[in-house]
């Protein structure tokens, strides 16, 4: 049944438009989980502008990893990644807040992938964003900058530095 399912939303936009609020569900069963990937790929190739293309596929890379296709989750976090810089560049304060927590996740997918160094870097550019964005308005933006240190420290353990870890760098 779930090949069934699967296949009457590829390459389905509008059927997927109506599954999203489903599929974003974070309890989603397992035997779905397909499910979600195919949605949020069908509407990522649909998007009609980059702000929105990079939500998807920030969404569909949640999904693969959550299916175990840790290449394509790295592969779709990275692109939203690219896309929210390019955004960033024209609109800073529109678009960091995004690229932030986009570099946050591109961390734990090169994290999953095994590449240390890499997951490393992205959470520390992460950090410096929401380090920045806490001091403007601390109310908004300290909780974010706690996520991304606790991730730091985690990737910094990750390469074998407990002192920086506890430290939060």
């Amino acid at each position: 049944m779930r090949d069934w399912l699967v296949s009457a939303f590829e390459g389905r936009p509008d059927r997927c438009r109506d599954a999203e609020s489903v599929v974003t569900d974070v309890t989603l069963p397992l035997g779905l989980r397909p499910l979600g990937v195919t949605v949020w790929q069908t509407l990522a190739d649909a998007a009609e502008n980059d702000e929105e293309k990079a939500r998807l596929l920030t969404n569909l890379s949640t999904a693969r990893a959550s299916v175990g296709d840790t290449k394509g989750a790295l592969e779709a976090v990275h692109d939203a990644v690219e896309i929210y810089r390019r955004l960033g560049a024209a609109r800073a304060e529109r678009y960091e807040p995004d690229l932030a927590l986009s570099l946050n996740n591109l961390s734990n997918a090169w994290s999953d992938a095994g590449d240390a160094t890499a997951a490393l870097e992205a959470i520390r550019e992460s950090v410096e964003i929401d380090r920045r964005l806490a001091a403007a308005s601390p109310a908004r933006y300290e909780p974010d900058l706690a996520m991304s240190l606790a991730n730091l420290s985690g990737r910094l353990s990750e390469v074998g530095d407990a002192a920086g870890a506890l430290e939060g760098e």
